[in-house]
C-alpha cells in the first residue's frame, strides 16, 4: 500500500480502507473465537462422554443418555 493512500487528501479511499481493515479483523477475530469456543465444546463433550469418567460431572437437571458411544 502507499502512504498516499492514508493522507488526508485521500479521505474517501483512507477510510474505505479503514473500514475494510476493521471489518477483516472482526472477521477474522469472530471466526478464532468460534473456532476456538467449538473446540473447548467438543472437548467438554468428549471428556463428559468418555468412558472413563462417564456421568460423574452431569448435574442432576441434564438428561444422561444411556450409550456413551452416542453419536452427538
Amino acid at each position: 500500500m502507499h502512504v498516499s493512500e492514508f493522507s488526508p487528501k485521500a479521505t474517501g479511499k483512507g477510510k474505505l480502507i479503514a473500514l475494510y481493515s476493521l471489518v477483516l479483523i472482526l472477521v477474522v477475530g469472530f471466526g478464532i473465537g468460534v473456532m476456538t469456543m467449538a473446540n473447548s465444546f467438543r472437548n467438554f463433550v468428549e471428556s463428559k462422554t468418555s468412558q472413563n469418567n462417564y456421568g460423574m460431572y452431569f448435574p442432576d437437571d441434564m438428561m444422561v443418555p444411556d450409550d456413551p458411544q452416542m453419536p452427538l
